[in-house]
């Protein structure tokens, strides 16, 4: 590759382009040679040490190459979500079993995020993002309400899943937004929140992080679990599964269990960040109670030894 031309990447950013661009490749079954007219050692290098093997590493910045120099009228867009299954488990499992370990390659995409897009900008290659219409914000503020009077008041992310999924299993109601709608419409759980009239408590920053930490955290695993849940109910309606799709969903099943341990972390990490301010309030108080009384016992000593002595 000519890295002449790309003078503003770092080695880390090149070789995601060629990932994205090789997976291209075989996703849109575009022939490329086994090896480029020139090689950059230190792509090379790099690929070796994800794993690769020489010849893999070869046609990965074949390909890369290859796809740089097509034009632009030649190439069609792509998603994420296509990207992830089949093409990226397909081509994982092929340079794993060449190379006899396990391959470190460029990450899944989340299908919502920026970061797709700016992958595939930064490669070169069109894109397709998929962005299903949110709530008005409106309804969204009418949907949190019925949750918070529902629940007496709960600012709980857990809370609301619960609810939410109960209101789901109704076919006469609208289903509520996700939590990560209510972060695209509003930023975040606490803004959503304060649009809704349920202010947030006056908080450290500290605690206001952490808050947001786990609202965060709780998104995260909602949508995943979503998802296993999606990829489930396909598995069972196919009869079988191809081992690119059981992989993903291993793939998810363990990625809920992380978020899961990590959101009850936070949430014990949160109440114990609490505790300690308040704790540490607690404390402030009784200090300026006993400076109060420092200040006012000794001269009140003094009226009554005056006075009865």
């Amino acid at each position: 590759m000519d890295t002449t031309l790309t003078p503003d990447l770092t080695l880390t950013e090149q070789i995601e382009n060629a990932g994205l661009r090789y997976a291209y490749a075989r996703a849109f079954r575009i022939t490329v040679p086994d090896a480029p007219a020139d090689v950059d050692p230190s792509l090379l290098l790099l690929l070796r040490e994800r794993g690769l093997t020489e010849a893999d590493a070869l046609r990965v910045l074949a390909a890369d190459q290859a796809i740089a120099a097509l034009p632009k009228d030649d190439t069609r867009p792509w998603t994420a979500t296509a990207y992830n299954i089949p093409t990226r488990q397909t081509i994982v499992g092929e340079f794993s079993a060449n190379s006899e370990k396990r391959v470190t390659w460029p990450p899944r995409h989340n299908k919502f995020s920026q970061q797709w897009s700016e992958s595939m900008t930064s490669a070169g290659l069109p894109f397709v993002t998929h962005s299903p219409a949110l709530p008005e914000r409106k309804e969204a503020v009418a949907q949190l309400r019925k949750f918070l009077d529902a629940s007496k008041g709960s600012r709980s992310t857990g809370d609301y899943v619960a609810w939410r999924r109960n209101r789901q299993q109704d076919d006469t109601v609208t289903t509520p937004p996700s939590l990560e709608e209510f972060n695209r419409v509003f930023g975040s759980w606490s803004q959503a929140l304060d649009a809704a009239g349920m202010a947030a408590p006056a908080t450290s920053t500290s605690a206001q992080q952490a808050e947001d930490a786990v609202a965060k955290l709780a998104a995260d695993l909602e949508r995943h679990q979503a998802d296993a849940e999606r990829l489930r109910k396909q598995l069972g309606a196919s009869g079988g599964a191809s081992p690119d799709v059981l992989a993903h969903h291993t793939e998810l099943a363990y990625l809920v269990a992380l978020e899961t341990h990590a959101l009850e972390s936070s949430r014990i990490n949160e109440y114990l960040l609490k505790e300690r301010e308040k704790n540490a309030k607690t404390l402030k108080r009784w200090a300026i109670a006993g400076g109060a009384a420092l200040a006012i016992v000794p001269p009140l000593i003094e009226f009554l030894l005056t006075k009865y002595l």
